[in-house]
């Protein structure tokens, strides 16, 4: 048995095998490797059959201990706007379905009122309450990272993959693996009017028009941030 294997240095792995030399001899391996290119995952979970092996996908839902709070990870996931609107969702993640919970809306052109960072971070403070969670922030949101982490908040720097990050967000809502609150007013409507730039498209290059875009924005950077295996 390799418990936490994908933590292991390959040549130590393949020693371990060249020593299983005992007819009827099995390997157990266990492991999360940590990203799509780890050596283990392209090796081994996507060549089984190379191996002559049996992949076993585990989800939180296997272990009967864990109560359905502990199972749905949770993560609030900003687009940061001064003159534009800024938008943070509160979302939950159980491994098999993302539900988008609640989301924060400001507009400074619509209230006529544009907040610092620090009033930002007052409201994602309030809207995160008294159970802490990891936050995805807008990666050119600089000077809002820095004061959040001066809080002691965990932040993730954003993915900001465009064409990628929208093909796998309408991946993932086509299969119905995110689930969006009616009351999640701002996002609702601006999946029914999101759009391709057909000028850009005329170039060659895929790029949305960028108007109303700001939830979906803070959607699609909390899917860049989900494993391959989640695409499959």
């Amino acid at each position: 048995l390799l418990d936490e294997v994908a933590l292991m240095p390959r040549s130590f792995v393949e020693q371990a095998l060249a020593r299983c030399s005992v007819e009827g001899a099995r390997f157990w391996f266990n492991c999360n490797p940590e990203n799509p290119m780890h050596w283990f995952r392209q090796e081994w979970i996507l060549n089984p059959e190379k191996h002559n092996a049996l992949h076993l996908h585990f989800l939180m839902d296997d272990n009967p201990s864990l109560s359905e709070e502990v199972k749905a990870t949770r993560i609030i996931s900003c687009d940061y706007g001064t003159a534009n609107p800024c938008r943070f969702l509160d979302i939950y993640d159980n491994g098999e379905v993302i539900r988008v919970d609640r989301e924060y809306d400001w507009d400074s052109r619509r209230e006529s009122l544009q907040k610092t960072d620090k009033e930002y971070a007052d409201d994602l403070m309030a809207f995160m309450g008294e159970k802490w969670c990891t936050v995805i922030v807008d990666p050119s949101a600089a000077s809002f990272i820095a004061e959040l982490r001066s809080r002691g908040v965990y932040v993730i720097p954003a993915n900001n993959d465009v064409p990628d990050g929208i093909r796998k967000t309408a991946n993932l809502i086509q299969r119905r693996i995110i689930l969006v609150c009616d009351r999640c007013v701002r996002l609702i409507d601006e999946m029914g009017t999101y759009m391709w730039d057909d000028k850009a498209a005329q170039r060659g290059d895929e790029k949305p028009i960028k108007q109303q875009d700001h939830s979906e924005d803070a959607l699609r950077y909390f899917v860049n941030y989900l494993p391959e295996w989640r695409f499959e």
